[in-house]
């Protein structure tokens, strides 16, 4: 049995077209778990439980995501629990390709899908988006390779049921906190690149720059921060990550939109300075919705 957990606010539209394609490649006795606390989407999970019968809603109180996913942790029952959100869309075989993983090998604890962006390229954010997911793809290919610590994207991604009961509820990064607490139980965590899971990424600068500043100070929190578990550092972007941003870009057009956006991370690291280390700014405070993923 395999409990699916769905995260989502303020996603009636989408939500939708995520359990849609989540229903296609499950069945009938798995479950699927849908956490919100929005009217809006509620309503939406309430519309799609008279079509799939295995649907059990949980209207949560806002506290967060790591708030919802606890919910959907103490109340899953199946042997393999699937993560993901209510504004994306998985792939047909999304789901197999995770699970079997997990039967295959009884040492991997946790596999991590392959995020795609649905933005055109042909835009300077729809790039990023591109430029980002092929650099993410390939160093979790080389790492699965190199049978190293990969740390799974919560868009996507499978655990087996009982290696995590709870997380922290101020987690800012709870796919991170999830990968480590996997790896701190003695399983390895695999990547399954056919796994696809399609994302809409932030369409403005400001959205941008609100959903990489609270990711990437997630991996600063003292929960995850272990520098030998490859978390992401000022230092290590400015070196190999900032190398393959380079690197992506196959015109003029494109070396100079993979040049701001170097100039855009350094401004994530430079806001997580000033509010975290100078103002001493309570990490939670960063956690602020992305309207224009939805």
């Amino acid at each position: 049995m395999l409990s699916i957990i769905v995260t989502a606010y303020r996603e009636p539209k989408t939500i939708k077209v995520a359990i849609d394609s989540i229903q296609k490649q499950i069945s009938h006795e798995d479950e699927v778990l849908v956490i919100c606390p929005d009217p809006e989407t509620v309503k939406s999970v309430e519309e799609l439980k008279n079509q799939y019968k295995n649907i059990i809603l949980f209207k949560d109180e806002r506290k967060g995501k790591p708030a919802a996913l606890n919910i959907g942790l103490r109340h899953a029952k199946g042997e393999i629990i699937v993560l993901t959100d209510g504004d994306v869309f998985l792939e047909s075989n999304a789901i197999p390709m995770l699970v079997k993983n997990l039967y295959l090998d009884k040492n991997i604890g946790a596999v991590c899908g392959h995020p795609i962006s649905l933005n055109s390229k042909n835009t300077i954010l729809g790039y990023w988006s591109h430029a980002l997911t092929n650099i993410l793809n390939n160093n979790r290919k080389l790492l699965s390779k190199q049978n190293r610590y990969i740390q799974c994207s919560g868009y996507l991604y499978a655990i087996r049921a009982g290696i995590v009961d709870s997380i922290p509820e101020n987690s800012l990064a709870d796919d991170a906190v999830i990968s480590y607490k996997v790896h701190e139980a003695g399983y390895r965590i695999a990547y399954e690149e056919e796994a696809l899971v399609k994302v809409k990424y932030p369409l403005n600068y400001y959205d941008w720059l609100k959903q990489k500043t609270r990711s990437t100070a997630g991996h600063t929190q003292a929960e995850i921060y272990k520098p030998e578990k490859n978390n992401r550092s000022f230092l290590g972007e400015i070196g190999q990550g900032g190398l393959s941003v380079i690197l992506f870009a196959t015109n003029p057009k494109e070396f100079f939109w993979s040049s701001l956006l170097l100039l855009a991370r350094l401004h994530v690291w430079g806001l997580i300075f000033y509010k975290v280390k100078i103002k001493n700014e309570p990490l939670l405070k960063l956690w602020t919705p992305v309207e224009s993923t939805k």
